[in-house]
């Protein structure tokens, strides 16, 4: 892969597609620009949006945007496309303003690094090696909040800090947080994270770039994937083009899309050329969790 006349490899990759353009440095987080300007929160109105990402960019739209903040908004990953770049992570520590970690390499499950998510660290590429008749194989995995449609960690918490917004984003609010960290041992694929290192902690974990959908914006991690792995759109447009594509190449793809029925639905969904349980994926159950009664 040439990036602005460089030649690239797809494991441990030396440069990242952040969202305000390439980033260079360690393979994991020392990020270095080369030729981005940062973007400041405060310009985020004027972030724009790639039209080779999302559902409909196919059709010359120029900038995905939310016609309605109350949608029900969602991110189709489709794991066949993902080359392993981390430009997603990249642009997640960017726009998140996260700090670096000071990790080993091979200190997860393979090449990947940080080897978990962590309370800076929001999103992560795994790395999982395969084989078949034709050989072995990388497969290469975003990971974050699910952000479920009726989510556990919100259910669990007795003071209303974690929310599920109309948007379909869960978000977290620190100033109601007690601590109690119901939430990270309720979660079904283990995502809060806690500061453990800090005086004066808080949970942390995708928030979905709430602040961004709320201006009508996709999260800074599809604005950074380079393939198009990465799609943003309405929750029922997604799961349709989940769907259209499993129907015209049932070769390249399992018959599920994962989330769609995962923990009662979530908003992030997945497709993959092999069994997601391969992958390390949980095997949730279908139904919902109960709320939390108000009052």
């Amino acid at each position: 892969m040439t990036v602005a006349g460089k030649q690239t490899h797809q494991i441990g990759l030396p440069w990242h597609w952040g969202y305000a353009g390439i980033a260079t440095g360690d393979s994991a987080n020392l990020l270095t620009r080369t030729w981005a300007t940062p973007i400041a929160a405060s310009r985020i109105q004027s972030l724009p949006l790639r039209p080779t990402q999302g559902v409909g960019a196919e059709h010359g739209e120029e900038e995905q945007t939310m016609t309605n903040s109350s949608e029900s908004m969602g991110m189709l990953i489709d794991i066949t496309q993902c080359m392993g770049c981390r430009g997603c992570q990249v642009a997640c520590k960017q726009w998140q303003e996260l700090k670096a970690e000071k990790t080993t390499f091979f200190g997860g499950a393979g090449y990947q690094n940080p080897p978990a998510l962590s309370a800076d660290t929001f999103t992560l590429i795994t790395f999982t090696e395969t084989e078949d008749e034709n050989g072995l194989h990388w497969t290469f995995v975003k990971r974050s909040c699910m952000h479920c449609d009726e989510p556990a960690c919100a259910s669990v918490c007795p003071v209303g800090a974690l929310t599920k917004e109309a948007n379909g984003a869960v978000v977290y609010d620190a100033d109601k947080c007690i601590g109690c960290r119901y939430c990270m041992l309720a979660c079904p694929w283990s995502v809060p994270s806690y500061q453990w290192d800090s005086p004066v902690p808080f949970v942390r974990k995708c928030t979905l770039c709430n602040d961004r959908m709320q201006l009508g914006k996709a999260p800074a991690c599809v604005l950074g994937c380079p393939t198009g792995a990465l799609q943003f759109g309405r929750r029922e447009d997604l799961l349709n083009e989940a769907r259209a594509r499993i129907a015209k190449h049932p070769d390249r793809y399992v018959d599920h899309i994962y989330g769609e029925k995962e923990a009662g639905g979530t908003s992030v969904m997945y497709l993959s050329a092999i069994p997601f349980t391969e992958l390390g994926f949980r095997k949730c159950r279908h139904t919902r969790c109960p709320r939390m009664p108000s009052g």
